[in-house]
C-alpha cells in the first residue's frame, strides 16, 4: 500500500470565517477525488486503486487535508518493488502538481504554461518525454514534458476534473486555490488566471463512417412533431430514440394523410450513428426512409402462402 498526503487551501474575502457554502465546497471535493483517481487510472491502468480521504479541515482560510491510498490486488503485490512501472502516490501527486510544496512541473504547471490555449500536436519522444505543440492565430510554441504529464494533459476525464477543482474561484469572493501549509503555500491558481484551466472542447470521432443502413421493422411506442423529429420506435426489445428524416413521409403526416394507431408498424431504413465523445461512446438512430407503414389491421393471424 502507497500513501501521501496535502492540504489544498481556497481563499478570498468570502471565506474569511473559515467558512464556505456546501454547494461550492462539495463538487470540489467531489472532482479532487476524480482527479486523483483517473490521474491513478491514465499513469497505472485499473489494476491499481486509489481512495482519497478528507483528513481535516484547517483554520484560517478554507484549507481541506486530503489523505491519497493506493492500494493494489493480490496479483500485482510486487508492483511496488524496486524498478517497478507503478506511480505510487506521492509520485501521482507530483505528477498532477500538487505534491507537498512541490510544483515541479506536473500537469498543473504545464496549464499554466499553456495558458488556455489548446494543442495542436502531442509527440512521444525519447526518455519518456513529449514534446506538445501550441498554435494560437499563427504563433507557434513547443513545450517540452514528462511523458507522464502529457498523457494526463490529454486525458478528457483528468482535464474536466481539474477544471471542477478550481470551480469555485468563480464564485464571487474566492479569489485563489494554494497547496503547501499554513505557514508556507505556493499558487495554484487565482480567479484571473481559472480559465486557463477549462478543459479542452473535444470534437466527436464517428466510429462507423461509411457502414450501409438497414431495413428493420418496429412498433411505434411514442410520435414526436417537434423540430427534431425523433420518434421512439422499439423492436419488440429495446426502445429507441430515431430522428426521422424522410421529408415526403413527415409532410403526409403533417398534412393529416397518415393516421397512427397502437400496435402500428413501420418499416424504416435505419442508419446507426456512433461516436466516440468526451463523455463515451453515443449512439444515435436515423430513418432516413419510411418504407412501410403496417397497419394494425393489415396485420395477419397467420402467415398466408
Amino acid at each position: 500500500m502507497s500513501k501521501a498526503e496535502f492540504t489544498i487551501f481556497y481563499d478570498g474575502e468570502a471565506l474569511r470565517g473559515s467558512k464556505m457554502e456546501v454547494r461550492d465546497l462539495a463538487p470540489a471535493l467531489l472532482a479532487v477525488g476524480e482527479l486523483l483517481e483517473r490521474a491513478n487510472a491514465v499513469l497505472n491502468g485499473d489494476e491499481l486503486t486509489v481512495k482519497v480521504n478528507i483528513k481535516a479541515f484547517e483554520a484560517g482560510c478554507f484549507g481541506i487535508s486530503f489523505e491519497v491510498v493506493q492500494s493494489f490486488t493480490s496479483q500485482v503485490a510486487s508492483f511496488f518493488s524496486p524498478g517497478s512501472d507503478v506511480r505510487e502516490a506521492l509520485e501521482i501527486l507530483g505528477l498532477i502538481g500538487i505534491a507537498p510544496l512541490g510544483l515541479a512541473g506536473g500537469l498543473w504547471g504545464l496549464l499554466k504554461k499553456a495558458r488556455g490555449r489548446k494543442a495542436t500536436r502531442i509527440k512521444s519522444i525519447p526518455n519518456n518525454m513529449a514534446e506538445i505543440t501550441f498554435d494560437q492565430q499563427g504563433q507557434i510554441e513547443t513545450i517540452k514534458v514528462n511523458g507522464d504529464v502529457a498523457s494526463l494533459f490529454a486525458n478528457a476525464a483528468v482535464r474536466k476534473a481539474v477544471d471542477r477543482v478550481v470551480e469555485p474561484l468563480r464564485t464571487e469572493g474566492i479569489d485563489s486555490l494554494c497547496l503547501g501549509t499554513q505557514n508556507e503555500q505556493i499558487p495554484l491558481a487565482e480567479k484571473k488566471t481559472v480559465d486557463y484551466f477549462n478543459p479542452p472542447d473535444i470534437e466527436p470521432v464517428l466510429l462507423n463512417a461509411g457502414e450501409p443502413p438497414q431495413d428493420r421493422f418496429f412498433s411505434i411506442v411514442s410520435l414526436s412533431f417537434k423540430e427534431d423529429n425523433k420518434w421512439r420506435l422499439t423492436d419488440g426489445s429495446t426502445p429507441i430514440s430515431v430522428k426521422i428524416t424522410d421529408k415526403n413521409f413527415l409532410k403526409d403526416v403533417d398534412e393529416n394523410r397518415i393516421n397512427f394507431a397502437k400496435g402500428d408498424t413501420l418499416k424504416v431504413r435505419l442508419k446507426t450513428i456512433q461516436m466516440q465523445t468526451a463523455d463515451g461512446l453515443k449512439t444515435e438512430y436515423e430513418a432516413s426512409k419510411i418504407l412501410d407503414h403496417i397497419k394494425r389491421d393489415r396485420q395477419a393471424y397467420l402467415p398466408v402462402e
